[in-house]
């Protein structure tokens, strides 16, 4: 399956187009560990270095580990991004301290804390956020959000 890589281009392009036109974006990428979330990251921007030349110049980027940052064209000194990627691990702590444009959760099943997440983004929801979850197969709270039994 390729999900996971969509979901990387798919928020890469929010965080690197939507930005610019609609405000400074902040969208988080949550997997189990962080490492696994830094690795979601570096897919991101994997894709943005094989963009074109131009559109990269568009909006330059920077990575650093769990973070990849957007830039206005000229901004050399790289003082405010106007978009921002966070890879994060599972669980709500570092939602509730933010209020986000997006939540990407990778592998959504095998995530103990998945529920916790969810709750703590509620906040981001309706503020007009959004949530997208992925995942393999396996019985959790996960299969409860897919068949409509979640509370």
């Amino acid at each position: 399956m390729m999900a996971s890589w969509t979901f990387c281009a798919l928020y890469l392009h929010d965080t690197q187009f939507i930005s610019a036109v609609g405000g400074r974006r902040l969208n988080f990428i949550q997997s189990k560990k962080e490492e696994d979330s830094d690795a979601l990251l570096r897919r991101c921007f994997f894709i943005y270095e094989h963009q074109e030349p131009w559109l990269k110049a568009m909006y330059p980027a920077e990575y650093s580990y769990c973070h990849l940052r957007f830039y206005r064209p000229g901004d050399t000194e790289r003082k405010l991004a106007i978009g921002e990627m966070w890879g994060i691990p599972q669980g709500g702590d570092v939602l509730r301290q933010h209020t986000a444009s997006g939540l990407f959760i990778d592998e959504g099943a095998f995530q103990p804390d998945l529920e916790s997440s969810i709750r703590a983004a509620q906040p981001m929801l309706k503020g007009g956020g959004r949530i997208d979850v992925v995942s393999s197969a396996e019985p959790s709270y996960f299969q409860e959000l897919v068949e409509g039994r979640a509370k």
